[in-house]
């Protein structure tokens, strides 16, 4: 099994493509902040991938604000899970997992994923 199926094996929630802008901000003082907006390129219930100029430490927590055609969707507390530079955009790829989400926060990103899937029946 390839690294990659094993890492798609650990995920209990499907992701889907999006481009949502975000705002965020470090909890840990001691982790220097280079920017605040960065890029979600997937989301699932459990969490997110984005895209961002500097490289965090693993575990690092930050408080995310999304935004779409800036109409605010939700926020979240989130945590860094993995990352890693990737060479097309000259950027880091960050994975975060959400770590307290309440009813709101939940309805909002279900409803971000819905509107995905549709999108995505539609373009087939």
């Amino acid at each position: 099994m390839s690294l990659i199926e094993k890492t798609l094996e650990k995920r209990a929630h499907s992701r889907a493509t999006v481009s949502l802008p975000v705002r965020f901000s470090i909890q840990d003082p001691s982790v220097p902040e280079q920017g605040n907006k960065v890029e979600v390129i997937n989301l699932s219930k459990g969490g997110l991938c984005f895209l961002a100029k500097q490289r965090l430490p693993l575990g690092t927590k930050i408080d995310i604000d999304i935004n779409s055609l800036s109409t605010p969707l939700f926020k979240a507390e989130t945590k860094i899970r993995w990352s890693g530079y990737d060479k097309r955009t000259g950027q880091f790829r960050h994975g975060a997992s959400f770590l307290v989400l309440d009813e709101i926060e939940r309805s909002a990103i279900e409803e971000i994923l819905s509107k995905c899937q549709i999108d995505s029946r539609l373009a087939a």
